[in-house]
């Protein structure tokens, strides 16, 4: 998938006639695309599996304002993104779902 998204500023370059910069751009935004579909799906795909579906949803849906605006350090890569993402998400959720009780 990763590939897919990488040869595609490539391709646009070429029809498009872009600067190096406009790739760049281009290329920086299918990362972030990337990066945040990866996430999203391996939270949810976990939460569905640990049974706290709901909860994580809700958490995810109020969580995403801020998360637009905060900017700061991220992790390395991707993959590593994502697996913090769910491993915190899914602990939010068991939390919301105890304390419920």
């Amino acid at each position: 998938m990763a590939s897919l998204f990488k040869s595609i500023p490539d391709y646009l370059e070429k029809q498009l006639q872009l600067d190096p910069a406009q790739k760049n751009i281009i290329s920086f935004g299918l990362e972030v695309l990337y990066s945040g579909l990866l996430s999203i799906g391996l939270t949810l795909l976990l939460a569905y599996l640990f049974g706290v579906f709901r909860e994580v949803f809700w958490l995810m849906l109020f969580s995403a304002a801020p998360k637009g605006f905060a900017g700061g350090a991220h992790c390395s890569s991707p993959g590593r993104c994502a697996f913090l993402t769910a491993t915190s998400f899914i602990f939010l959720g068991k939390l919301a779902l105890y304390g419920s009780k």
